[in-house]
């Protein structure tokens, strides 16, 4: 969960649904409470879940009409979503910022294969439409197709993290959620990018760096991953 010391304060608000299945397919998309908390989990064709979506969100679905939110080629979902928060207002009277607590509202783009978050969006990209196969129509870009690219890497990730670049910013717990895409868990980086005998020492660096800063759930995760690779290496 981030939250930013500067004009923007995030609180994350509970979760909308328990149980409910949002797509039909399989793999599909679920909510389920865990520890008290109603999350977004994908579920793949083999039954293992990911957390791809941080906790503390709001998710807006028409339950009755799920098919609504699916591409036409069934390759991609939109996922709207809300975070309240207290956002830093200017008073033209008064010198001082008052806090006032608003709604942000986005959406995250996610592929229905392997339940990768490629994108998450807010404002008038939210607000497209789906047209053939997986584009996405909106007033705000003619070309789309980025939101359906996925960036998320380890070496993106790992870059970042190290650099450090944010933790002046944006205070969050763990620390590395402040480097994941906005609404994202640690799971979705494992997810659009496993661990592979590419980049296995990129996550090797990576786990270790989470180690430092006290971060043994999400270091262990990578652990459990990277484990067959290891294996692998060390009898070749």
């Amino acid at each position: 969960m981030k939250y930013s010391i500067f004009s923007l304060i995030v609180i994350f608000g509970g979760a909308n649904a328990t149980a409910d299945q949002i797509t039909g397919l399989s793999p599909r998309l679920e909510y389920e409470t865990r520890e008290g908390d109603n999350l977004l989990i994908y579920k793949s064709a083999k039954g293992e879940t990911y957390k791809v979506f941080d906790h503390g969100l709001n998710f807006h679905y028409n339950l009755k009409d799920q098919s609504s939110h699916n591409s036409t080629d069934g390759l991609y979902s939109i996922i709207p979503f809300s975070e309240i928060g207290t956002q830093e207002i200017d008073d033209d009277n008064d010198t001082s910022s008052n806090p006032q607590e608003v709604t942000f509202y986005l959406c995250a783009f996610i592929r229905l294969s392997d339940g990768c978050i490629t994108r998450t969006e807010t404002g008038e990209q939210c607000g497209g439409e789906w047209g053939d196969g997986h584009t996405w129509h909106s007033r705000l870009y003619r070309d789309n197709s980025y939101l359906f690219e996925s960036n998320t890497t380890a070496e993106n990730v790992y870059r970042d993290y190290s650099s450090r670049r944010l933790d002046s910013i944006i205070v969050s717990s763990p620390r590395i959620l402040a480097y994941l895409m906005e609404g994202t868990a640690f799971d979705n980086l494992l997810t659009c990018d496993p661990p592979t005998t590419k980049n296995v020492q990129t996550y090797i660096e990576l786990r270790d760096a989470l180690q430092a800063d006290g971060d043994m759930e999400n270091s262990g995760k990578i652990t459990n991953k990277i484990l067959p690779l290891v294996r692998k290496n060390t009898e070749n």
